[in-house]
Formats: C-alpha cells, sequence, structure tokens
C-alpha cells in the first residue's frame, strides 16, 4: 500500500476527530467503517489524538476532551445565510460524480463551524457523507488539489490531456478560471494553453497527468479576473463571436421553459397558437445540444441551420435505435443524393457527391475559360495531353446540364 504524504494523514486525522466530536462515544470500528479508513490506521491516529489531549477513551468508547482547542475558526452567520450554505453544499455534491478529499475535508470543517440549536450543521456534514459515499479516483484527487493550488498560486503548469477521441498532446497552461458545469457532472480549468496559443477549456477527468513550475509566476489578464468572459457561453465554450439561435417549444413546456433564466441573452415571445418562440445568443451551440436534446419533441431547432441539421441527424439516429421506420425514399434522385462526398462529424449530414463533383466542374470551368491565361491553359491541357478547349467544352457541358 503506498504511503501517505503527512498533509493526507493530517486530513484523516481530522475526519477521525470531527467524527468524535459529533459522537458522544463511538467505537473504533463504526469510525473505520464511516471514513473507510483502515481499522489499524483508526487506532494509531486515535493514539495520537489521545496523546494530543484532543480525545479519551472510556471503555470500548472513544470520546472528545471538553477541553481540547479547536483550530476551525468560528463565524456569526444568520439561519438563513447559514441555510444558503447547506444549499451550495447539496448543489455541490448533485453535480459531483467522484470523491474529492479536498471537498470532503472542507465540508466537514465547515458543519464543526455552524453547530448551533439550528439543523444547519447536521444537513451540511450529512452531505459530506454523500460526498464521501461517490466513487474514488486518486488520480483525479490528487489532479484536482494540484491545479487548484497551482491556481491560487499562478504558477503555470504542464498538462497532459486526453481529448474526447483519444488523441493526447502536452501543453503548458496558465489558469485563468475553475468552472463547474453540469453537464457530465465535471469541472473545467480554464486559461491560457500554449500548445494552441489561445484561451482553452480543459476538463479535469481528461487531464492525465500534472507537473507544476514552482520557479514561474504568471498574471490573469484583466479580462479573465472574473467570470464575465463567459457571459456568451451557454457553459463552457466561450468567445467574442456569437450565433443567434432560435428555438420553437411546444405549449405543453412552455410554463416550464419560462421559469427558468436559462441564459442573459435570451429573450422569447409568446404566440397565437400557445407555442413559444424563444431566442439566445451563445458563442458555441455545441454544449448547447445536450439541453436541446433534453426537450425531445416539445422543441423544434428554426435557427441556426446547421444546429437544425444536428437535432435531425440525431432523431434519425433515434428511430434506427427504437426500430422505427427510417427506409430511404425509392426516388432516384433522392438516393442519388444520399451518396455523399464530404462528410461532417455527424456522419448524416454530409455534402453529396453530385454536387461534390458539379463544384468541380464549375472550378475547371473557370481555370479553362478564355478567361485564364493562355500559358495556364497550355499548360494544364498539356498535363492532362489533350486540347485546352476541349476541356473548357466539357466543363460547359457539366453546367448546362446543372442547369437542366
Amino acid at each position: 500500500m503506498p504511503k501517505i504524504t503527512a498533509e493526507e494523514k493530517q486530513r484523516n486525522k481530522e475526519q477521525v476527530l470531527m467524527l468524535v466530536k459529533r459522537h458522544y462515544g463511538i467505537r473504533t470500528s463504526e469510525i473505520a467503517e464511516l471514513t473507510h479508513i483502515q481499522r489499524r490506521t483508526v487506532d494509531n491516529y486515535l493514539a495520537e489524538l489521545e496523546g494530543e489531549g484532543k480525545v479519551y477513551k472510556d471503555g470500548v468508547l472513544w470520546f472528545a476532551d471538553p477541553d481540547a482547542g479547536s483550530w476551525l475558526r468560528r463565524f456569526e452567520l444568520a439561519a438563513d445565510e447559514a441555510y444558503t450554505l447547506y444549499l451550495a453544499t447539496r448543489m455541490f455534491v448533485r453535480h459531483t460524480d467522484k470523491q474529492n478529499k479536498t471537498a470532503l475535508s472542507a465540508l466537514s470543517r465547515l458543519a464543526e463551524v455552524l453547530k448551533t440549536d439550528l439543523p444547519v450543521d447536521e444537513q451540511i456534514f450529512e452531505a459530506a457523507q454523500s460526498l464521501r459515499a461517490k466513487e474514488k479516483q486518486s488520480a483525479y484527487e490528487e489532479h484536482f488539489t494540484t491545479l487548484i493550488r497551482a491556481y491560487l498560486r499562478r504558477h503555470p503548469v504542464q498538462i497532459t490531456y486526453r481529448t474526447a477521441v483519444g488523441n493526447e498532446f502536452t501543453t503548458t497552461f496558465h489558469i485563468y478560471l475553475v468552472e463547474p458545469s453540469a453537464i457530465g457532472y465535471t469541472l473545467y480549468f480554464i486559461g491560457h494553453s500554449q500548445h494552441v496559443n489561445a484561451l482553452r477549456a480543459y476538463k479535469t477527468e481528461r487531464i492525465t497527468a500534472v507537473s507544476v513550475d514552482l520557479d514561474h509566476h504568471y498574471d490573469i489578464p484583466e479580462q479573465y479576473r472574473t467570470a464575465d468572459f463567459l457571459q456568451n457561453a451557454w457553459s463552457i465554450i466561450s468567445g467574442a463571436e456569437t450565433e443567434h439561435v432560435q428555438l420553437r417549444f411546444h405549449p405543453s413546456v412552455k410554463a416550464r421553459v419560462l421559469e427558468t433564466n436559462w441564459h442573459p441573452t435570451q429573450t422569447y415571445q409568446e404566440q397565437e397558437d400557445g407555442f413559444l418562440l424563444w431566442e439566445v445568443r451563445v458563442a458555441s451551440t455545441l454544449d448547447m445540444e445536450p439541453w436541446i436534446r433534453g426537450w425531445g419533441a416539445d422543441v423544434e431547432v428554426l435557427e441556426p441551420e446547421g444546429l437544425q441539421e444536428v437535432m435531425k441527424w440525431h432523431v434519425r439516429r433515434s428511430a434506427i435505435n427504437y426500430g422505427l421506420n427510417t427506409a430511404v425514399s425509392t426516388d432516384p434522385t433522392n438516393r442519388l443524393l444520399r451518396l455523399w462526398g464530404k462528410t461532417s462529424r455527424h456522419s448524416d449530414l454530409f455534402h453529396p457527391a453530385l454536387y461534390h463533383m458539379l463544384d468541380v466542374a464549375h472550378v475547371a470551368q473557370q481555370l479553362l475559360s478564355p478567361r485564364a491565361t493562355p500559358r495556364w491553359r497550355q499548360v494544364l491541357g498539356h498535363t492532362l495531353g489533350t486540347n485546352p478547349d476541349a476541356l473548357y467544352e466539357c466543363s460547359r457541358f457539366a453546367q448546362k446540364k446543372n442547369k437542366s
């Protein structure tokens, strides 16, 4: 079993001490079960805490010494203020799918500080235990802690990043902001990436290695010192340029759509037929797509055309998955247009081969037309082993067929 660091040991001891404080008498086996720490290790921590005068044992039960000092600093909050911390805690826990020892330690400390006659500390403590029950990934926790500390101290980091399609690259990275995202229950580190010499957002789970440059520091540019630069983003993808998105919602979901202010730029218009015309401007529709798909058949994309085609692709794929009739028309023209020439990241979105061939013919026509230089026409004709005029006539034939 790998040896833990002194800092990890201290955190584990704090967890043990807080559990003892919360229970008026608790067994060693119960502490081991609640903390997921081996019993022998718990015994060692309790022995050290006993030597420090913070706990004592009576029979088989451990108790906190009421005279022991606490390193936690208390602060005053009104009841409603304290409860907002619980709501923030619940939001964090619900949108976190992995155990995070740093957050676990912080939430347990917060629960200890907020002990009053109100139940807020108990609820925060229970939220912390929910976090403890989540999947533990040591590499994720290590990378998270390293990146956060580097960010707070403004040290550059070198990261190895695995893209969504499995490619890896290494880059020097200056972290400007850490932003949670409900999409994928994850955190993104946003900053300047030397790999592309531009602003990038890197998903924590895709970072496979981290090292910190302790000898250097960086300054965060003024425009990135707050989260305002994300105002054009739907979630994470930001940029100065925006595109207009127009959606049409069914009357059955109109009320639910209007209950939430989804984006600072959103506008809407209730139509006479009961439908809702909803509009927004975002830097990218990529991280907006899952939200749109979540409304199912109750929403229709009107603009932009590219997003509309993406949604059509997903509908066709869903129809195939559920065994619905997706047969392609037997009409010869439609079948011909199903032959693709160029594709996009969605295999069902493509530029038909026929259109591609006509595009090439038009380009060739311009290169061989009388408007082109004589030398160019001669060189091209010589290379192809034919008369340039004959080639030009062929391209004109293609154009005529297209017009017909």
